[in-house]
C-alpha cells in the first residue's frame, strides 16, 4: 500500500482537466471505473499534472495505461497495466476509495514517463516518510505555490483511510508474522534421585518441549543408573528407565522464571537378582517438578529443578525357597521418592525466554 499512501500525498485535491490539447493527450490510455469514481479525464488530468510540459526519457506517445477499477466488499479493486516501449509494469491494488486508486495510476504512470519530472513535482522525501510510518495522522498533502506537496496542518478524519493502509494486497508473499510464535526447547540434565532405585543413584535426562512463553508440553526421558543392595544375603541390582509426558507452567519473576511441572511417568523398574531371574516388571508413577530457569543468552537457559516421584504401580522384588512355600522380600521402592536435577536448554524456534 506504499503506492496508494505515495498518491494520496501527491496532492490535495483532484487535478481539474486542463483545456486545450496538452502532452498528456497523447498517452494511451484506457479507463473503466464504476460510477462515481474518477474518469478517464481526470486520471489524464493527474499525470499531466504530475509530468508537466517535460515529455521525459520516454516519449507519451509511448505510455499505454490501462486500468480497471471494480467494487469489492468493503472497497475497489485496481488491475493496473502501464506499459512503456522498455518495460511493462502489472498490478492489482484494493482501497476503500475510488479516488485512492485514481491516485495511484496517475503516479505510476508519470513515474513510468519520466521520473525525474515527477519529482520535482511530488515531495518524495515526505511521501516516503509519510509511507513509512503509515501516515499515522491521517493527513493529506496541500500543493505549496511551487507544485510540490507538503502535509496538510489539518487532519482529516482518517476512518476509512485506516482501511486503505491496513488492507493487504493480494498475493502478498509476505504474510503478516505471528505475534505470539509456537516455541520449541530441547533440554539435557543430570541429577540424582533417591526412592525408586536403591541408595542415591545418579542419573541423566534429556526433554522435547513444545508450547508458548507461559505454559508448554514437555515429553521427558530418563535413566537412572544401576544400584546395588544385599538383604538377607542376597544380593540384588536395580536400574530405571522411564518416559514422562507433562505439562509446564512458567512465572516469570524478573530476570529468572519459576517453573511447574506434572504428569505421569511410565518405564521399568530391572531388577537382577543374585542366584535368579532378572525381572523387567513396570513401573508408574506421578511426579511434581518445581525450579528455576535462567536465561543465559537469546537462546540458552539454565534450569535447575526439584521433583516429587509417588509409585503407583511398582515391583516387590522376592526370593522363593526350594520348597516354594516361603518367600523372602529382596527389595522394593520407597513409597516417594526425591530427585533432583541441573540442565542445559536450547531454544531451537519461537518464543525468546
Amino acid at each position: 500500500m506504499l503506492v496508494v499512501l505515495a498518491a494520496r500525498h501527491a496532492w490535495a485535491a483532484p487535478a481539474l482537466p486542463v483545456e486545450g490539447e496538452s502532452t498528456t493527450d497523447r498517452v494511451a490510455l484506457s479507463w473503466r471505473a464504476p460510477e462515481g469514481c474518477p474518469d478517464a479525464a481526470a486520471v489524464r488530468a493527474r499525470i499531466g499534472r504530475l509530468v508537466g510540459a517535460s515529455l521525459g526519457p520516454v516519449e507519451l506517445g509511448g505510455l499505454r495505461v490501462d486500468g480497471v477499477v471494480t467494487a469489492v466488499d468493503g472497497g475497489f479493486s485496481l488491475d493496473l497495466r502501464v506499459a512503456t516501449d522498455a518495460a511493462t509494469d502489472a498490478r492489482v491494488l484494493v482501497a476503500d476509495r475510488c479516488e485512492a486508486l485514481a491516485d495511484t495510476t496517475a503516479l505510476v504512470a508519470a513515474l513510468a514517463a519520466d521520473p525525474i519530472a515527477t519529482a520535482t513535482v511530488v515531495d518524495v522525501p515526505a511521501v516516503v516518510d509519510a509511507a513509512r510510518l503509515g501516515d499515522a495522522d491521517g493527513s493529506v498533502g496541500d500543493p505549496t505555490a511551487d507544485g510540490r506537496s507538503t502535509p496538510a496542518s489539518t487532519p482529516r478524519s482518517s476512518s476509512r483511510d485506516a482501511g486503505d493502509r491496513a488492507r493487504p494486497l493480494p498475493g502478498d508473499p509476505r504474510p503478516p508474522r505471528p505475534s505470539r510464535p509456537i516455541g520449541i526447547w530441547t533440554r539435557l540434565a543430570a541429577g540424582v534421585q533417591f526412592g525408586a532405585v536403591p541408595g542415591v543413584a545418579f542419573g541423566v535426562a534429556g526433554v522435547v518441549a513444545v508450547g508458548g512463553r507461559r505454559l508448554r508440553g514437555e515429553l521427558a526421558g530418563s535413566y537412572w543408573l544401576p544400584r546395588t543392595t544385599d538383604r538377607a544375603g542376597t544380593t540384588i541390582r536395580v536400574q530405571l528407565g522411564a518416559v514422562a509426558p507433562r505439562i509446564c507452567g512458567t512465572l516469570p519473576q524478573g530476570r529468572i522464571d519459576v517453573v511447574l511441572c506434572a504428569g505421569p511417568e511410565l518405564g521399568v523398574l530391572r531388577g537382577d537378582v543374585q542366584g535368579g531371574p532378572t525381572r523387567l516388571p513396570l513401573w508408574l508413577a506421578v511426579t511434581a517438578e518445581a525450579g528455576i530457569r535462567v536465561p543465559v543468552s537469546r537462546r540458552i537457559s539454565v534450569w535447575t529443578t526439584v521433583a516429587a516421584a509417588a509409585p503407583l504401580v511398582f515391583p516387590r522384588f522376592r526370593l522363593v525357597d526350594a520348597t516354594g512355600t516361603r518367600q523372602r522380600e529382596v527389595y522394593r521402592p520407597a513409597a516417594a521418592g526425591v530427585r533432583g536435577v541441573v540442565g542445559i536448554e536450547v531454544r531451537l524456534r519461537g518464543v525468546e525466554r
